[in-house]
């Protein structure tokens, strides 16, 4: 039995104030958001929605030939047919194609978005909802995404293929840390299937986004969950006119600064624009596009282009177009009827920085609907913390405070010397009105007596804590160690563990539980108790 219980995400220590502040409504941080992330949040945008339609015969066709590559699903294939129909709204996680799933988050995002479609089905009957997955393909950032850590155990892919990570293929050094993960998973009770998956869709010249795509839709295609890779001239032809204006205007970067610097009076800054938040893509190479005077400028691949001709190249080869940070949310509610969008504490973030952005694209801002966090733990673990009499909110406190915890409620002595204190104020209190009486010269020499006096207590102090700590050492071995288990370098463990141990560990119903105990509008990180 795997039992679920939450710890409320103040508690976890573990979350930026600003998104603290978002989910508790804070009237400052309101005006950069459409719509409050809450069950009458959702209708709101629903109704506004519904105003602005996108063109779904565009996003079937190209949907539909990206599936042809993947074995048919009946649940996958109800999605699809579903985005035809004007009733049906998305509900939308991104994340990059990390390799071999990268970190445990990415399980967790993809899960909150399939619960969350399910939750609005339930609130909002005569509508449908469809869960999707929109692959950022475009990262170029392979130093992170092409790392993950198993159980402790760091593989890193080595190759010189350059720019986004979606275009790359697989290659002999890549089927090679996966040989290698294969003797780490192998032993465990879903391993063998898991390493099937892996293999299935890992092989010599298939692109990373292809991978990626057919693991997604193994994990999560019988939840429905429809994933869409932007990467797409179709797709892309939907935005070019925001491009255009980008191109014509810069208007984005404008924005976001007058943004960040009314959110930099509360809260830290996020993403950070550029003149022209578009990149060039071709072949292996994502390039920035920059402005130099009157030409547009693409250095690394010895591009110039007048604004003219920037704006005709891309109208006939729109592939070309990749947006950054701050345009790519707009291409992605260009091209879906979204109307949630559920992201980590970063990616909410920097939302909040982009209303104005949205409403200059005339585009739908969603609701921000911040994913769930949780916290794997095993029975055993689990035992280990009612050993030391402590509860799950004990192990966000962080070592030091954990330790001083536990010495404060396990031990004989409570090192409280503010008595001894009280009694040495009023010995040196009544000597310094003595000493005051025959010369008052003296009271100086009193005060800094009373000061060695009071140094001494503290020392003595320490030194019983140090003492009652050794008495108490097999237990403070066991705090560091579970916390080392639970909290790898101090951080989160879906921030730093791949999901994969756990699917290896077991299976399909850990996927199903992730759904299933997914949280639709969390405010508590989820810790699952697994036997």
């Amino acid at each position: 039995m795997h039992a679920i219980s939450h710890i409320p995400l103040a508690q976890t220590h573990a979350f930026s104030k600003l998104v603290i502040d978002y989910l508790q409504a804070e009237p400052s941080l309101q005006p950069f958001y459409s719509f409050p992330v809450s069950q009458d949040g959702l209708w709101q945008s629903l109704q506004a929605r519904q105003q602005k339609p996108i063109n779904r015969e565009l996003l079937f066709t190209a949907l539909e030939s990206q599936y042809k590559n993947v074995p048919a699903n009946p649940a996958t294939e109800h999605s699809l047919q579903l985005l035809l129909k004007d009733h049906c709204f998305t509900i939308t996680t991104a994340h990059q194609p990390n390799i071999a799933t990268g970190l445990l988050y990415f399980f967790y995002k993809i899960a909150h978005c399939i619960a969350l479609a399910k939750a609005c089905k339930q609130w909002f009957p005569a509508y449908e909802f469809v869960p999707v997955y929109y692959m950022g393909s475009e990262d170029a950032d392979l130093a992170e995404l092409g790392v993950f850590t198993v159980q402790g155990k760091k593989y890193t892919w080595q190759t010189n293929q350059k720019g986004a990570v979606g275009r790359m293929t697989v290659d002999a050094a890549l089927l090679d840390i996966l040989e290698q993960l294969y003797g780490q998973l192998g032993v465990l009770p879903f391993g063998v299937q898991v390493q099937a998956a892996l293999r299935q869709c890992f092989t010599i010249g298939t692109t990373i986004q292809q991978a990626t795509f057919a693991l997604v839709h193994t994990i999560f295609g019988a939840e429905g969950l429809v994933t869409l890779v932007p990467d797409n001239a179709t797709l892309k032809s939907v935005f070019l006119p925001i491009a255009e204006k980008e191109i014509q205007e810069g208007f984005s970067q404008k924005l976001v600064e007058q943004t960040t610097a009314l959110l930099a009076q509360n809260y830290k800054q996020q993403a950070s624009g550029r003149e022209i938040n578009l990149f060039y893509l071709q072949g292996d190479a994502r390039e920035r596009i920059e402005r130099i005077g009157e030409h547009f400028v693409v250095q690394k691949l010895g591009l110039v282009f007048t604004q003219t001709q920037l704006l005709q190249h891309l109208r006939e080869h729109p592939q070309t177009i990749s947006p950054n940070v701050i345009l790519r949310g707009v291409f992605q509610e260009t091209i879906l009827p979204n109307i949630a969008f559920v992201g980590g504490g970063g990616e909410l973030a920097y939302w909040l920085q982009l209303k104005a952005v949205f409403e200059a694209s005339d585009t739908h801002f969603p609701v921000l609907v911040l994913r769930n966090s949780w916290l794997q733990i095993t029975q055993r673990q689990q035992e280990k913390l009612a050993k030391l009499n402590a509860s799950l909110p004990q192990l966000f406190l962080g070592k030091q405070a954990f330790t001083q915890w536990y010495m404060q409620t396990h031990t004989q002595q409570l090192f409280d010397i503010s008595e001894n204190i009280a009694q040495l104020e009023q010995v040196y209190a009544k000597l310094a009105e003595q000493a005051t009486l025959v010369d008052t010269t003296l009271l100086p020499h009193v005060q800094a007596l009373k000061t060695k006096a009071l140094a001494k207590l503290y020392q003595v102090q320490k030194k019983m804590y140090r003492a009652e700590k050794r008495n108490h050492q097999e237990a403070l071995n066991h705090i560091e160690n579970l916390l080392n288990e639970l909290f790898p370098s101090g951080q989160l463990q879906e921030r730093v563990e791949s999901g994969l141990y756990w699917w290896a560990v077991l299976g399909e119903q850990w996927v199903k539980l992730l759904v299933h105990q997914s949280v639709p509008l969390p405010d508590a990180l989820c810790v699952a108790t697994h036997p």
